[in-house]
């Protein structure tokens, strides 16, 4: 096993892990640690050999982390979750949310946006960014009852 330590601003490491998969294989990356606050974080390649992809694959990350609120709401078209949407580069791509599969793009300033959830039916509502390769694997959900 060899470890490849980088520096950069953030990680998803989930959504590392897999994109590092997705290029070399599961059985060439194994995943990511992270140590904390102004530390490298480390990937876990089967060889020196792996290090050149794992580098391209590393440094296209753009990581999109996802956080809501609350998961229950009232399904009273008032009652409101709040979906965050935090990336970290500079250069970050713009961040479409899916809300139950439908487009909806998230203003950005400084790297942080939000989008209110409502309903005025029962209904479970699904949360998660289009075309996440690379950026994430969160998923929400928030049931309105």
């Amino acid at each position: 096993m060899y470890e490849y330590r980088f520096v950069t601003d953030a990680i998803h490491p989930a959504a590392l892990t897999q994109a590092l998969q997705d290029t070399l294989g599961a059985d060439r990356a194994f995943g990511v640690s992270t140590y904390g606050a102004g530390r490298p974080f480390s990937a876990w390649l089967a060889s020196y050999d792996d290090e050149a992809a794992a580098i391209v694959v590393i440094t296209t990350h753009d990581p999109v982390l996802l956080t809501v609120n609350k998961t229950t709401i009232d399904a009273d078209g008032a009652d409101t979750a709040v979906l965050t949407v935090r990336t970290y580069r500079a250069d970050a791509e713009p961040v479409t949310v899916l809300v139950n599969d439908t487009p909806v793009a998230v203003t950005l300033v400084d790297g942080v946006g939000t989008l209110e959830i409502t309903s005025d039916d029962p209904t479970v509502i699904t949360l998660a960014v289009q075309n996440p390769d690379n950026r994430t694997t969160d998923t929400f959900t928030v049931e309105a009852v």
